[in-house]
């Protein structure tokens, strides 16, 4: 039972970790997108490097709404997601959510 407890506790830091990594991903991005040079390219390459900085592997970097953010008028609500899968990202015995996906949100205006 102890042990179920700490390889439970671990996976749950690991998650949160994961989480964290995905969280300052989208910030990242939300601040390059309130940038006058700002294309969809920067936005997810600004993403990216976060994703890679924290190790993380399969990340996903959307923005919405979609097309060139040139044609996005001023003062309009831009929405990043990133996600990605735990089984990868989560290291130690995979106990549980192998298959599942963390997300996170960040939310600007142009």
């Amino acid at each position: 039972m102890l042990v179920l407890l700490i390889f439970g506790s671990i996976q749950a830091c690991n998650l949160l970790f994961l989480e964290r990594a995905l969280t300052t991903a989208a910030y990242e991005a939300t601040l390059e997108v309130s940038k006058a040079d700002a294309s969809l390219a920067t936005v997810q390459q600004r993403g990216s490097s976060i994703l890679d900085a924290y190790g993380v592997t399969g990340g996903a970097i959307r923005v919405s709404p979609g097309g060139p953010l040139e044609e996005i008028p001023l003062g309009a609500t831009v929405t990043i997601t990133v996600t990605a899968p735990v089984g990868p990202n989560v290291p130690g015995p995979e106990i549980t959510l192998v298959d599942a996906e963390v997300e996170a949100t960040g939310v600007t205006m142009k």
